[in-house]
């Protein structure tokens, strides 16, 4: 299993916070969150071996309809 994670603290104060998670049987897991200040969304990918795909959405005190507002603050979709 191996597990690669970086982390970006921007001068504004919002960090991007990247982790992947690969194991021997090929399966593949990569979390990417965004934070400005108390509010964050992750977004998980979930590849398995034969190609099946699944993404997993978390919100922390944003709306789901406010995602796109978030967005905007950061600069970019996630």
């Amino acid at each position: 299993r191996s597990v690669v994670s970086k982390t970006v603290r921007r001068p504004d104060g919002t960090v991007e916070h990247h982790r992947t998670v690969k194991d021997n049987e090929g399966n593949e897991e990569t979390t990417v969150t965004r934070q400005i200040g108390e509010q964050s969304y992750s977004l998980t990918t979930r590849i398995k071996a034969n190609g099946e795909q699944e993404c997993i959405k978390n919100f922390v005190n944003v709306d789901e309809d406010k995602i796109q507002e978030f967005e905007k603050k950061w600069g970019s979709k996630l």
